[in-house]
């Protein structure tokens, strides 16, 4: 089986989650605004607020696109 897969579960891809929010699971996860993305261990903390900055007033939103499987 391939380490990562692009076929996420429901629920996987579609729940932002906020910075600093423990990552519910491995892989890449994209900001929902700008698309910059970060790379993040399950149960660690995702990138915080002051991560990247946008150029408009968004919020940083992240979303799981890549997990792996485990």
């Amino acid at each position: 089986m391939a380490p990562f897969t692009a076929n996420l579960q429901a629920g996987d891809a579609w729940e932002p989650y906020e910075p600093g929010e423990k990552a519910p699971a491995s892989g890449i996860y994209r900001c929902e605004h700008c698309n910059q993305e970060a790379t993040v261990i399950r149960g660690h903390e995702l990138p915080p607020r002051g991560h990247h900055v946008h150029s408009s007033p968004l919020s940083i939103r992240w979303r799981l696109v890549v997990k792996r499987n485990e």
